[in-house]
């Protein structure tokens, strides 16, 4: 369990020309918690008062090891999918690419990917990457490899292989609305929905590279794409029958900065409305309607801190945002408040989070420090 002392942060509200400080709610370590200060009480707000808890689940940098994505499952159960090297009690490095949660400690499993051939038919399987992990129940669990599903019905994985053939590059993330359809996004703006056991690819209009997905239902689904290397990114967002392009930007002299519409580039987007979305990019945090062409209200800064890859809530007033060099901020509905206890501009030793996944009262984030794979549990009371 990470205790540091208690930490001034800064916190954005909405409200651009106030600004508080807050205290954070930490316990210094092998001693008693103490009570810290909190914000002054504001109806249908949540706490950012939580406990952390860092797990490495690696012990070599001898490989690269990084979670890519992972999913809350209950309060007990958490999966998580990456790349992970471990050298065992032999001295041999093993290769996995799970890790499930049971509340105490970390699993680690090797689950087999299939191998398919130009036809879409499985001729193998083996160890490797996964990209990524959408979970409907404890036996309704969706990953993704490159070109491929596998699903977890609570007892085996069945292996899912692309009908028209292996996808060059990994699948970049997937997403549900109901229990038998899951979405999937990756490299020259591919966009491909599984449902009832048929795969069926959209057309986007975009070669950008697409990197989240996420949405209320199968009418109502957000879209991000960004390639930070050669300048260009996209905000897509899909009916269930026609795909809109709410902003795009491929210039790189692009103002980096504004507060009244989207700027910079997109790296996540979040929503649990109809109504709205949320979004980070390399400048700011947004919130857009439904009906944006662009035009959008600015949260927060915490971008500013470490290029943010990664938004995600439980509800409007309970969002998380995440990125480079520690970058970890929590919107309670009145405010942005800044874990600054974690931001870490060292190369060598900061926590890079890939993604989030949150619920009322924990969020679990996942990605790398150095080479080993790393996952930061939130708990709030």
């Amino acid at each position: 369990m990470i205790r540091s002392k208690p930490t001034l942060l800064y916190s954005l509200t909405l409200n651009s020309a106030l600004s508080l400080l807050f205290i954070a709610a930490f316990c210094c370590k092998d001693e008693p918690c103490v009570s810290c200060p909190t914000a002054p009480p504001i109806l249908d707000s949540t706490s950012h008062n939580y406990f952390w808890q860092l797990d490495t689940l690696t012990n070599t940098q001898i490989s690269s090891s990084i979670l890519r994505d992972v999913a809350i499952i209950n309060d007990t159960t958490i999966w998580a999918v990456g790349n992970m090297f471990v050298i065992g009690s032999e001295g041999h490095e093993k290769n996995y690419n799970l890790a499930v949660w049971n509340g105490k400690t970390w699993r680690l499993e090797d689950v087999l990917i299939p191998t398919c051939n130009d036809s879409g038919r499985e001729i193998g399987a083996s160890g490797g990457n996964l990209m990524s992990v959408f979970a409907y129940s404890a036996s309704n669990i969706w990953l993704a490899s490159a070109g491929s599903l596998i699903h977890w019905n609570g007892t085996t994985f069945e292996r899912i292989c692309n009908p028209q053939g292996p996808v060059p590059y990994a699948l970049q993330k997937i997403w549900g609305a109901t229990g038998n359809t899951v979405y999937m996004i990756g490299p020259n703006g591919l966009f491909a929905r599984y449902v009832g056991g048929v795969w069926q690819k959209i057309f986007t209009g975009t070669d950008i590279d697409l990197k989240d997905i996420w949405g209320t239902a199968n009418d109502d689904i957000w879209i991000a794409g960004e390639e930070i290397d050669y300048a260009k990114c996209i905000l897509l967002h899909f009916d269930g029958v026609n795909i809109r392009t709410v902003y795009k930007e491929t210039n790189p002299n692009a103002p980096v900065f504004r507060t009244d519409s989207i700027a910079g580039f997109v790296t996540s987007v979040w929503t649990d409305s109809p109504d709205y979305a949320w979004i980070t990019t390399s400048s700011a945090e947004y919130r857009i309607p439904s009906s944006s062409t662009g035009e959008s209200s600015i949260t927060s800064t915490a971008a500013s801190y470490g290029l943010t890859l990664t938004i995600r809530g439980s509800r409007t007033n309970n969002i998380f945002v995440a990125g480079f060099f520690g970058t970890l901020a929590h919107y309670n509905g009145n405010s942005w408040w800044l874990y600054k206890q974690f931001l870490d501009f060292d190369g060598t030793t900061a926590l890079h989070f890939r993604t989030a996944s949150v619920r009322e009262r924990m969020v679990v984030l996942v990605g790398r420090t150095s080479n080993k794979a790393v996952a930061l549990i939130g708990k709030t009371f």
